[in-house]
C-alpha cells in the first residue's frame, strides 16, 4: 500500500486511466476536461472502461459525462454515490479526489479553489479483490444514462451554479433546505381556507366553457377537480399574478382538520368575470421544481395550519383565506435564527476587514464576498432566499438584503458618504447577491476594537 497526496494522486489516476485492459471508476463528480485529465481519453479500448457517477447530484458536469459517453465509455449513474475509486488489473486507488481540476491537481498547477486530497494506492489481487466485488455491486445498482437523465442533469447543473451549491442542512425537510433545483421555494405560496363549495354560477360556466381554457388531455387529468378560486364581484382584485403556484389546504368546517388538495398554479389567462362572481382559473402541478410534499409532511403542515388558525382566532383575510403566505417562510421554523446567523457573520467579516486595515467605501459588499467563500454561509443564504441567490428582487430577498448594510454600519460604527444634498450615497452593483450598496466614509475604531 502506498499513500498518495497532491499531484501524486493525479499521476496514479492518469496511469490507471490510460492503461490497456479493463478500467473501473466509481467517482461521484466529474468536471470539465476530466476525460483528458484522468488519462481516459488515451485509453486504447474505450469499450473496456466502466464508469459510475452521480449525474443528478448537481455537482457532476453533464456536458463532461456526455463527452465520456461519446468517447465510447460505458457510463452509469448511481444516486448518492460519493466514492472515489479507480481499479485496473491488480491496482486500485481509493481516496477523496473527484475527477475535476480541484480534485486532481497536476504537478506545478495552481488552483485557488483546489481541495486538499488524499488517497491510497493498493496493489495485489488479494487486496483489490474486495474492491472489485464492491464495484460490481454498485454497477448492478446503477442506472444506464439516457437522454432524459442528461436533460434533467443540465437543468440541475445550471440552477446549482446560481444557488451557491449544497452543504447547509437543517430540518424540517431535507428537500426544502438543500438549495438546489428542488428547493426554489421563493415562488411557492401556501393557501389554507374554509371550503364552502363552488357557486352554481361558476359550476355552470365551467361545464359549458371549460374547452375554451383547457385541452382535452388537461380536462381528463383534472377529473372531478374544480380548478378555480372565486370571489363575489364586490371583493378587491386578487394580487397574485399568472404563474403563481400554491400548496392548497382546506377544511370543510371551522376548526376541522385540513386536507392537502395538491399543488396548483394560476393560469396565464384573464380573470373570468360573471354576473355575481369572479374566477381565477388554475392548472394542476405534479410537483414544484421537483418537490412534492410527502404524506408525513402533508400531515405535519396541516396540523401546523390548524394550530396557527386557532392562535389567530380563525380570522380570515379579505379574500377568505386563513393563510396566504410564502410556503418556505411559513414552514421553515428556523428562518429567524438563520437570518440572525447570516447577518452576524457579515458583520463579523466587516469588523475583521476594518481591524486588518482593509476598510473602504464598499465595506458591506466586501464583507459579503468574504462570507460567500464559506460554503455553509452561502448555502444558508441560498436556503433563506429560496434557492437562486442571484435572482433580482423577490419577497424573500427583501427580508434580508436591506439589513446587510444597516447591520454592518452599526457593527463598525460607520458613517455614510453624503452627496451635495446631504443624502447618503448608494451605488448599484451587478453580478452580486445584492443590487445596491450604501457607501461609507469612515468607521469608528472604538466600536470595532482597533487601536
Amino acid at each position: 500500500m502506498r499513500f498518495l497526496a497532491g499531484s501524486d494522486i493525479h499521476k496514479q489516476v492518469r496511469t490507471i486511466g490510460s492503461r490497456d485492459g479493463e478500467v473501473m471508476a466509481a467517482v461521484a463528480y466529474w468536471g470539465k476536461g476530466a476525460a483528458k485529465r484522468t488519462g481516459l481519453k488515451k485509453h486504447p479500448c474505450p469499450a473496456d472502461v466502466r464508469i459510475i457517477c452521480d449525474l443528478l447530484s448537481g455537482a457532476c458536469n453533464p456536458n463532461e459525462v456526455e463527452r465520456l459517453i461519446e468517447l465510447g465509455f460505458h457510463v452509469k449513474t448511481l444516486d448518492r454515490l460519493h466514492a472515489k475509486v479507480w481499479i485496473s488489473g491488480d491496482d486500485a486507488i481509493v481516496g477523496s479526489a473527484n475527477a475535476s481540476q480541484n480534485g486532481l491537481l497536476c504537478e506545478g498547477e495552481l488552483a485557488a479553489d483546489a481541495n486538499v486530497e488524499a488517497a491510497v494506492l493498493l496493489h495485489g489481487s488479494a487486496s483489490v479483490h474486495d474492491i472489485v466485488a464492491w464495484f460490481e455491486a454498485q454497477w448492478c445498482a446503477s442506472d444506464d444514462i439516457k437522454d432524459r437523465h442528461l436533460d434533467e442533469a443540465r437543468q440541475i447543473w445550471r440552477r446549482r451554479q446560481r444557488s451557491g451549491g449544497r452543504g447547509f442542512t437543517s430540518p424540517p425537510t431535507e428537500e426544502m433546505t438543500l438549495p438546489d433545483s428542488r428547493n426554489r421555494f421563493s415562488d411557492l405560496r401556501l393557501l389554507a381556507y374554509l371550503d364552502n363549495g363552488r357557486s352554481r354560477e361558476a359550476e355552470n360556466y365551467f361545464s359549458k366553457n371549460a374547452g375554451e381554457h383547457y385541452t382535452d388531455n388537461e380536462l381528463n387529468d383534472l377529473g372531478d377537480a374544480k380548478p378555480w378560486y372565486e370571489w363575489p364581484l364586490g371583493n378587491p382584485e386578487w394580487s397574485h399574478p399568472p404563474g403563481t403556484a400554491f400548496a392548497d389546504f382546506s377544511c370543510s368546517e371551522e376548526g376541522g382538520p385540513f386536507t392537502f388538495n395538491g399543488l396548483w398554479q394560476v393560469r396565464h389567462c384573464p380573470c373570468v368575470k360573471l354576473k355575481k362572481t369572479r374566477l381565477i382559473l388554475l392548472g394542476p402541478l405534479p410537483h414544484f421544481n421537483g418537490y412534492s410534499p410527502s404524506p408525513d409532511e402533508k400531515a405535519a403542515i396541516a396540523l401546523k395550519i390548524q394550530e396557527t388558525i386557532a392562535q389567530r382566532n380563525h380570522r380570515i383575510d379579505k379574500f377568505g383565506f386563513y393563510v396566504d403566505e410564502v410556503f418556505l417562510e411559513y414552514w421553515d421554523a428556523e428562518r429567524d435564527d438563520l437570518r440572525r446567523r447570516l447577518l452576524a457573520r457579515v458583520v463579523e467579516a466587516a469588523r475583521n476587514l476594518c481591524r486588518a486595515g482593509q476598510f473602504d467605501s464598499w465595506l458591506t459588499l466586501r464583507a459579503i464576498r468574504v462570507c460567500m467563500k464559506d460554503p455553509a454561509w452561502l448555502s444558508g443564504y441560498a436556503r433563506f432566499v429560496g434557492g437562486d441567490i442571484y435572482r433580482r428582487g423577490g419577497i424573500l430577498k427583501r427580508k434580508i438584503n436591506p439589513d446587510f448594510g444597516t447591520q454592518v454600519k452599526a457593527g463598525v460604527g460607520a458613517k455614510d458618504q453624503e452627496n451635495e444634498n446631504g443624502r447618503s450615497v448608494t451605488r448599484k452593483v451587478r453580478g452580486e447577491i445584492i443590487q445596491s450598496c450604501t457607501q461609507f466614509r469612515c468607521f469608528d475604531p472604538k466600536v470595532v476594537g482597533t487601536p
